[in-house]
């Protein structure tokens, strides 16, 4: 998977997020997240919700970070 298509699911996820007004608390987003991994994108993708001051790295080639507020949120690919 390219990391533009990691970006693509990011600004999804994170559309209808902000569309259903779920991205107030760290706990919705999280349900938002699983909700929308397992029902559009059916396990393809792996996903970390954090506070937006975790010190989080990962590999650029293989992620994409979706900020909402003070939560971050990685969405990354099985190895």
């Amino acid at each position: 998977m390219e990391l533009q298509e990691l970006q693509q699911v990011a600004s999804f996820i994170g559309y209808r997020c902000a569309s259903k007004d779920l991205y107030k608390t760290h706990g919705r987003v999280a349900q938002c997240l699983r909700r929308w991994i397992d029902d559009a994108l059916q396990g393809k993708y792996f996903v970390f919700v954090g506070e937006d001051s975790m010190g989080a790295s990962f590999d650029s080639e293989h992620a994409a970070v979706f900020k909402y507020g003070g939560v971050k949120i990685l969405i990354f690919r099985p190895w």
